[in-house]
């Protein structure tokens, strides 16, 4: 995880894990502003640091800039270039127009002023406090202490949050096309919601994108968590990991489907038990600070087992990671949940009939009560209601994926944790793929008309293999909801298909 920390610093255990996996150093920028700055020598074999007599830039994470991995210099002549015009205009969202994906935070200053950016998707995963001075962190709670009720309850009801808010009060996450300003005297943060632009990327093509996205590294250096889905499988049928690995029972399908995956690509593969990796205190404590006010429902045993393949697969530093392809290729946030879900499941072409996308969306959030629902609804109106270009029910994936529970809680694991030990490149958080995929209308997701599609110019036998709904990429997609629910029934009631989490 990119970790940059200005004017706060990190304590306790989260400064020892830190200390163990990141390389750091600590600069006084400016008067009022201390950075604290932590990164991957595997990335960066110098610091990420790169200061002229007009401006300075300090990145933690990784980018892709105009097509070229970590282009320090490239991106910061754009800024220097840009930057006045952002400034007389106030928007600034043209600063990260030539980045199509990354993980990182990135801290530019220019003629006194200091401006705070982040990657496409905000998956860099950082806080801010605006009261007195301005305070970052990749973690809310080392900035406030006051607790906002509402905000808290809905934390508990649900397990995570949603938006930029935490359960802190005055302290919020980073979004995309956030930007933070300020000076020796001002401050302003800006923001703008995620725009959906147009590409020339079809959905056969989309395999061709993730595949230029991996040719930044070397074979030696990636290393990729399969399973019987089909996220993992299309990203390993474009590149050839040189470490593999699943967990779960042997008896599985992840497990299963994965060692066939890694013997075809000849990657040296691990396989073990979900639960087999010991949680120590220091995993715990580490969870329990970092997600403190923002998730409940984490689990320290991912952060365990991310650790553990990290300290058997070191000199592959990268984590490949299918993070919400599914979402995008199956559009799994489109169904409510409950019985009317898995009914539209089997009969994709009742989902426009059957239900509202405030309805599907307050199923999703059941576990909130109304009032506390109404609050996520009113951001989910703010960041959808001016979107044009994508319909009603597809809203529902876009404010899932960029500010939903994609961003606030499914990052928790791969992205935040396995980001402490590796370098994570989520190959479907990718501005091109995401603007090709949502732009279809979700009744062709629906139907599996866009999955199709997505897999129709991959090679046998990636398209074979069955996933856990016993199904493939081959399957006549008329067939698929019925394959589907059979499938997913026998996972998880009969024991020997049971995956990891039946332990």
């Amino acid at each position: 995880m990119s970790h940059i920390y200005i004017n706060a610093e990190p304590e306790g255990v989260v400064l020892d894990v830190l200390i163990k996996n990141k390389t750091h150093f600590k600069r006084t920028v400016l008067p009022k502003l201390k950075l604290d700055l932590f990164y991957d020598k595997s990335d960066w074999p110098e610091e990420p640091m790169l200061i002229s007599e007009k401006s300075e830039l300090y990145i933690s994470g990784w980018f892709i800039f105009n097509d070229k991995k970590n282009d320090l210099y490239g991106f910061k002549k754009f800024l220097d270039e840009n930057i006045n015009y952002c400034l007389e205009n106030k928007d600034f969202t043209s600063l990260t127009q030539y980045i199509d994906t990354g993980v990182f935070i990135a801290v530019y200053i220019n003629n006194g002023n200091v401006y705070i950016i982040s990657d496409p998707f905000a998956l860099s995963n950082h806080y801010y406090s605006l009261n007195d001075n301005v305070k970052i962190a990749p973690y809310p709670s080392v900035l406030g202490e006051s607790i906002d009720s509402d905000l808290n309850d809905f934390l508990h009801q649900q397990g995570h949050l949603f938006g930029k808010y935490t359960a802190y009060k005055d302290v919020f996450r980073f979004l995309p096309n956030d930007l933070i300003l300020f000076d020796s005297k001002n401050f302003e943060i800006y923001t703008s919601n995620y725009d959906i632009e147009p590409v020339d990327l079809k959905n056969e093509n989309v395999y061709l994108e993730i595949k230029k996205t991996i040719s930044h590294w070397n074979d030696e250096e990636i290393s990729l968590a399969l399973s019987a889905g089909f996220d993992s499988r299309l990203i390993a049928s474009v590149c050839s990991p040189y470490y593999t690995y699943t967990w779960g029972p042997s008896s599985s399908l992840d497990q299963k489907i994965a060692k066939k995956i890694a013997l075809l690509k000849s990657s040296h593969h691990l396989s073990f038990l979900f639960k087999s990796i010991p949680i120590k205190n220091e995993d715990k404590c580490f969870c329990e600070a970092v997600f403190s006010g923002v998730v409940k429902d984490y689990n320290s045993q991912f952060f365990a087992n991310y650790k553990y393949v990290s300290s058997l697969t070191k000199q592959s530093h990268v984590a490949l990671d299918g993070y919400l392809g599914d979402v995008l290729q199956r559009g799994v946030y489109l169904y409510p949940v409950g019985i009317k879900g898995e009914f539209v499941k089997i009969f994709p072409s009742m989902l426009t009939k059957t239900s509202s996308p405030k309805e599907i969306l307050r199923t999703r959030y059941k576990k909130v009560d109304d009032n506390l629902f109404s609050l996520l609804y009113e951001d989910f109106l703010s960041k959808t209601e001016n979107l044009n270009s994508i319909d009603d029910y597809n809203k529902v994936t876009y404010y899932e994926f960029v500010y939903g529970r994609g961003l606030r809680y499914i990052t928790t694991g791969a992205v935040v944790m396995n980001s402490i030990f590796k370098t994570v490149v989520p190959c479907f958080a990718n501005k091109k793929i995401f603007s090709a995929l949502i732009n279809n209308h979700a009744s062709r997701v629906a139907n599996y008309t866009v999955f199709s599609e997505v897999w129709s110019d991959i090679k046998e036998p990636y398209k074979s293999y069955i996933s856990e709904g016993f199904y493939s990429p081959s399957t006549n997609r008329i067939m698929i909801p019925i394959f589907n629910f059979f499938g997913r029934l026998i996972t998880n009631k009969v024991r020997h298909f049971q995956n990891y989490t039946k332990e």
